[in-house]
C-alpha cells in the first residue's frame, strides 16, 4: 500500500480556557488512500454473522434492563449502563453479578448516572453525575470508595469518556452552543481540567451529535480520535491530539468555509454533512470503534458507505463498500467495545423482534437459534465478533 508521510508541523499551545486551541498543520499527517486498501468482495453482515457468538443476559426483577447506551470489559466481566439510571455487571456467560451506585442524596449516592470509565489498574469504576456534580469511585461488586466533586463547567454535555493512560481521562462533548470543543483531557486523580482540544468546526443551535456512540478507540497501546465532519484522524499524545493519518476517498476533503457557507445548523453534525455531500466532498470520519491491533472506521463519500479496518500503526487494512441495509445483527450501532479479540454489540431483544433484523439476518443459524430462546421482555443478546480479515 502506498503512503506518504509527511512532516507534521504543529503549534498547540496549552490552554484551560473554555475555547480550545486550534490545531494547525503546516503540512498534512501521513495519507491514506482508500484506493490502495484491500477491497472485500464480500458483505460485512455475513462475515460478521458468520463468525460470531450470542450471550443472553439474565433477566430477573434484580436486574431488569433499559435501552443498553454502554459496556466495557474488564476483569473477565460486563459493565453495562442503560438509559435508567443504572449499571449492570455481568459475568461473561450471561450471568447477572450486581449492580453499581445508588440514586439518591446521600454521600456515595448519585442524583444521576450517565457515564463511567473503568481503571483496570486498580480495579474500580468511576461513575459519574453531573446533577450532583461528582464522580463516586465504586469496587466491581458495586461498593462505594470515593466521591470527588466536579467542575459544573467541564462536567457537562458529555457524550464519553475513557482512560487514555494511568493518569487522564479523555472527553468527548456533544456538539451545540455551550461546548465549542469536542474534547478535553482532565487529571485522573481529581477530575481537574488540564485543556480543551480541538474546537468544533461548526457549532449547531441545539445540543446533539452521536448521542451514545463512541468516537474515540484504543489500537494496541495508543489512542486516537476522530475531528467532527473531518478526513483526519488524531492520536493522543500526552495532553494532546495529534494529527496522524488523512483518509483519501478520491473526493475533496471537508471545507470548514463551505460547512459555514450554510450556517446556522440545528444539528451540526447532521445537516453540515448534508451540506458537505451536497457539494461534492467527503463528510469525514463518522465514527471510530477499537477493533484489536485494527480500527474499525465508518465513513460516507458521497452516497457510499465504507467500513474500514485500519492498522493505525502500519497504516495498512481492508475495506467494505457496503450496498446492503443494515440490520440489527450488524448495526454500527449496535457495536460498543471490544473484547480481546472481538468487537462487542448490545443488541436489543425487542428490536430484534420488530423486524429491525433483516431478512438475511433472522434467517442465519445463530440468529435464528438465540432468538428461539428470547422473549420480547428479555434483557439484550451480547454479540461477539471476530474481525472479518481477507483470507
Amino acid at each position: 500500500m502506498k503512503t506518504h508521510f509527511l512532516f507534521i508541523a504543529l503549534i498547540l499551545i496549552a490552554s484551560c480556557t473554555q475555547r480550545g486551541t486550534p490545531i494547525e498543520v503546516s503540512e498534512g499527517s501521513g495519507t491514506i488512500r482508500i484506493s490502495d486498501l484491500h477491497r472485500m468482495s464480500d458483505s460485512l453482515g455475513t462475515r460478521l454473522l458468520d463468525d460470531c457468538r450470542f450471550v443472553r443476559l439474565q433477566t430477573n426483577e434484580h436486574c431488569l434492563m433499559g435501552w443498553p447506551r454502554k459496556i466495557r470489559i474488564a476483569d473477565n466481566l460486563m459493565f453495562i449502563m442503560d438509559d435508567n439510571y443504572k449499571i449492570f455487571v455481568y459475568q461473561q456467560d450471561g450471568t447477572f453479578v450486581n449492580t453499581i451506585g445508588t440514586i439518591g442524596k446521600g454521600p456515595n449516592e448519585l442524583q444521576s448516572i450517565t457515564n463511567f470509565y473503568i481503571n483496570e489498574k486498580e480495579r474500580y469504576i468511576g461513575v459519574m453525575d453531573p446533577v450532583g456534580l461528582k464522580m463516586v469511585r465504586h469496587t466491581f461488586q458495586g461498593k462505594p470508595l470515593k466521591t470527588f466533586p466536579l467542575d459544573g463547567t467541564t462536567w457537562q454535555r458529555i457524550q464519553d469518556i475513557d482512560m487514555t493512560n494511568e493518569e487522564q481521562i479523555l472527553i468527548t462533548f456533544r456538539n451545540g452552543p455551550h461546548n465549542p470543543n469536542q474534547y478535553a483531557v482532565v487529571r485522573e486523580d481529581d477530575y481537574s481540567l488540564m485543556r480543551y482540544l480541538l474546537p468544533y468546526i461548526t457549532i449547531g443551535e441545539d445540543t446533539c451529535g452521536d448521542a451514545y456512540l463512541e468516537t474515540f478507540a484504543r489500537s494496541g497501546s495508543n489512542w486516537y480520535a476522530p475531528e467532527m465532519l473531518s478526513d483526519t484522524l488524531y492520536t493522543f499524545r500526552g495532553a494532546d491530539l495529534i494529527p496522524r493519518w488523512i483518509l483519501d476517498f478520491g473526493i475533496k476533503h471537508p471545507n470548514p468555509e463551505v460547512i459555514r457557507e450554510d450556517e446556522p445548523y440545528p444539528c451540526a453534525r447532521s445537516m453540515g454533512g448534508n451540506t458537505l455531500r451536497k457539494k461534492g466532498y467527503s463528510t469525514g470520519i463518522n465514527r471510530v470503534l477499537p477493533a484489536g491491533k485494527y480500527l474499525f472506521i465508518h465513513c460516507y463519500a458521497l452516497r457510499i458507505k465504507y467500513d474500514i479496518f485500519l492498522d493505525p500503526e502500519k497504516g495498512t487494512g481492508f475495506y467494505f463498500e457496503e450496498q446492503e441495509n443494515r440490520n440489527i445483527f450488524h448495526s454500527l450501532d449496535q457495536f460498543k467495545t471490544w473484547n480481546g479479540s472481538e468487537m462487542v454489540a448490545v443488541i436489543p431483544v425487542s428490536d430484534a423482534m420488530d423486524d429491525q433484523a433483516g431478512e438475511y439476518a433472522l434467517s442465519h443459524p445463530k440468529v435464528l437459534e438465540v432468538m428461539r430462546q428470547c422473549k420480547e421482555e428479555d434483557n439484550p443478546i451480547i454479540g461477539f465478533y471476530k474481525v472479518p480479515e481477507p483470507k
